[in-house]
């Protein structure tokens, strides 16, 4: 079988705990990346050496303890980082999450056997080779995901495991082997225990993977739990929903603004996020059939928006490809659709002797009647024009 090629840190991370007496190997999704010819810029290692020996053998590098009491320093070297941890056994869990504590242990099977699925329990390094306790290796050739001993027992302990599994089956393409699936189905309702902030990311990791639609449409139940403003989502065809964009397709399974807003806020998303639906989906009915009416909807909305907005109207089947087109072609042309990009201001207006809200009314009709085409953007004929409206005031 073919080996890794280690990146040059990772090689002096696992030699420099040879030289003290100690084992070192990558584990988890660096290994089962390398085995799928995907790329990996992550490199998790486990090891025999206790966090305090971790420090010692590496006395003079930065460390950083991020999780020592769970067995786990973060050594940098550079501008990169590797998360190093002591071989354990966790200990009970009490909230569907996190053990309640853990044992370290001196055996490496004894650690990978905690681990969620057997793609993810496969170890290396470039001493001892592959360690491959639970048939990792055959399940990624088979790609398939398979949890790593009882899947009730694995989902029981930690109920993100079933998003992560759903996540993977759509980002990698691998089917859920039946008991796991099985399983996770059983589980569901844990899925109500997890923080929303892990929810979230999982939901966006799955989006973008190329298996998502068939994801969405078989774990429908999965889905609608961990965002039950999502329930009844209706999903655009696959040729469609394939082709969108991450921001576009989430857009695209909620019923309204209100629904999105309210699951944005739950999920703890950004304000750009949130902010960049609720206009979306607000303006889902605003006319497009015109560079007039495009113009009105790039005022509103700007650019990034509208094409976000056109990107979930095709979807939904409310307009066709051919508005983006116009779009596209409109936006070539550099249009003016901005109260900015007009050649009067307020200070113009205002020393012509409109007054208070007068000036925002006169603006947007100068606006309007560029986007028109009724009246150039120049200053002259906007100063007359703008004279005009004021006299007939």
């Amino acid at each position: 079988m073919r080996e890794p090629v280690l990146p040059e840190k990772v090689l002096y991370v696992i030699t420099k705990m040879r030289d003290f007496g100690y084992r070192a190997d990558i584990v988890g999704g660096c290994v089962r990346d390398f085995l799928l010819n995907r790329p990996c810029s992550d490199y998790d290692v486990t090891t025999n050496a206790r966090p305090e020996e971790v420090k010692r053998i590496f006395v003079g590098e930065k460390i950083v303890e991020t999780g020592i009491r769970h067995g786990t320093v973060t050594l940098i070297l550079g501008s990169e980082s590797y998360e190093i941890t002591t071989y354990r056994t966790d200990g009970e869990y009490s909230d569907s999450r996190h053990p309640n504590e853990v044992a370290f242990t001196e055996r490496l099977q004894d650690d990978v056997a905690r681990r969620d699925f057997t793609m993810n329990s496969i170890c290396y390094n470039q001493f001892d080779k592959f360690s491959d306790y639970y048939g990792g290796i055959e399940d990624v050739n088979r790609r398939i995901i398979r949890a790593v001993g009882d899947p009730v027992r694995r989902f029981d302990e930690d109920a993100l495991r079933i998003l992560r599994a759903i996540r993977f089956s759509s980002t990698l393409g691998f089917s859920i082997e039946k008991k796991t699936e099985e399983a996770i189905f059983l589980h569901k309702e844990k899925i109500r225990n997890i923080s929303r902030e892990r929810v979230f990311e999982e939901y966006k990791k799955l989006l973008h993977g190329e298996n998502a639609h068939s994801v969405l449409e078989k774990y429908r139940e999965i889905i609608e739990i961990s965002i039950p403003e999502l329930a009844g989502f209706a999903l655009p065809p696959k040729e469609v929903f394939d082709g969108m964009s991450k921001e576009a397709k989430s857009i695209s399974l909620f019923k309204d603004a209100h629904m999105y807003d309210k699951a944005m806020r739950g999920l703890h998303a950004d304000n750009k996020t949130r902010l960049n639906g609720v206009s979306v989906l607000e303006n889902l009915n605003a006319k497009s059939d015109t560079e007039y009416d495009m113009l009105l909807i790039l005022s509103r909305l700007d650019v990034e928006i509208t094409k976000l907005l056109l990107e979930v109207k095709i979807a939904l089947k409310l307009c066709d490809f051919s508005k983006m087109q116009m779009l596209e072609a409109l936006l070539k042309r550099a249009p003016i659709y901005k109260i900015s990009s007009l050649k009067v201001n307020g200070d113009d207006l205002l020393a012509l002797g409109a007054r208070g809200a007068q000036v925002g009314v006169i603006l947007k009709c100068i606006l309007c009647e560029v986007m028109e085409k009724n009246l150039e953007n120049d200053r002259e004929k906007q100063i007359l024009r703008v004279t005009e409206i004021i006299n007939k005031a």
